[in-house]
């Protein structure tokens, strides 16, 4: 088993579906946002449940509206979905019979206050937060540095059931892990280097300092 809770984002391809489920994750995610990077059409996602077992999925949609995502998470028995930063509450509103995750896109000056107006919106409206570093290439150290920052980290995953996301290196989500406590961390897969094939050298440091015998 696996000493923190992981979710993955945007799985492209069958290869890292199998992968990922044989490290038994929490969450795996499909992006279902049509024109957005690693878009994969509903047929392959279903395709791809079929050759899995045991695992939460997530349909990562774009801006579309209750109605059209409640018909998606329908027709591919999804019980989970993430909307995007700009997605307003009214759609979370609206989605009352899934788990509803929210992304919160973090940008370089760490604008706190619109952060917090965003925050206070989807409370009580979404199950969990993702606070995504990744997107705006936020390091660790911008974080830690930033004194403001780190209290509202602290506070909000103290608070808030928050998972973060973004370009860490194990020895860092141990520093978040140590300083913050947050639900889970998420992790994200990439394209096959041929149909098939992949090399998971990375990923596999990762997983093997997250593995505990149980």
């Amino acid at each position: 088993m696996l000493k923190r809770k992981v979710k993955i984002n945007a799985v492209t391809n069958l290869t890292d579906a199998r992968y990922f489920a044989a490290w038994e994750v929490d969450w795996m995610g499909f992006c279902l946002a049509e024109g957005e990077e690693g878009y994969v059409a509903p047929a392959m996602v279903a395709a791809m449940v079929e050759w899995l077992d045991g695992l939460q999925f997530i349909g990562e949609f774009g801006m579309q509206n209750a109605e059209e995502i409640k018909q998606v998470a329908s027709d591919l028995n999804l019980k989970a979905v993430q909307l995007p930063f700009l997605s307003g509450v009214d759609v979370a509103m609206g989605l009352n019979d899934l788990t509803v995750f929210k992304e919160i896109v973090f940008d370089e000056d760490l604008d706190l206050e619109f952060i917090k107006q965003i925050l206070e919106q989807f409370e009580g409206h979404v199950d969990y937060f993702v606070f995504d570093f990744s997107k705006n290439q936020i390091e660790l150290s911008q974080i830690i540095q930033n004194e403001a920052f780190h209290s509202f980290l602290k506070e909000n995953c103290a608070n808030q059931k928050v998972w973060m996301f973004g370009n860490f290196s194990q020895e860092e989500w141990d520093i978040i892990f140590e300083n913050f406590q947050p639900e889970g961390m998420c992790l994200k897969g990439g394209d096959e280097e041929k149909v098939g094939y992949k090399s998971f050298d990375e990923l596999d440091e990762v997983f093997e300092e997250l593995f505990v015998e149980q």
